[in-house]
């Protein structure tokens, strides 16, 4: 247990997702008492969630600035300029498409691919 602050976990998940990598945090009680039964139907229950639904989307642009180098580095590790569709999961759209937007990058959700 690291017994982590509330916004540590918030911080940890936005950058664990940025990587595509799934994340939950549990509080200590959950994760000390919480038996191994429940715990597995608790995970597999959040694996479904649509937060980690495949999704997919379009980058359009991104800023050659120093905000957008920022922004290729945090979510994509590289960007050639072009139309770009990939999938990730819902969670880390939603964050990439409120990110661009602070930076003047077009980013938008592939219509089919909404949870």
């Amino acid at each position: 247990m690291h017994e982590l602050t509330e916004p540590d976990a918030i911080l940890g998940q936005f950058e664990l997702i940025c990587a595509d990598a799934i994340s939950v945090f549990l509080t200590d009680n959950v994760a000390k008492y919480g038996s191994s039964e429940y715990l597995a139907s608790l995970y597999s229950a959040l694996l479904k969630s649509d937060e980690f639904h495949e999704t997919r989307i379009r980058v359009i642009s991104i800023p050659d600035t120093e905000l957008g180098s920022e922004f290729i580095d945090q979510f994509l590790g590289s960007f050639d300029g072009k139309h770009e569709i990939m999938t990730v999961p819902f969670k880390k759209a939603k964050y990439m498409i409120q990110c661009g937007k602070k930076i003047g990058a077009e980013i938008c959700i592939v219509a089919d691919s909404n949870p």
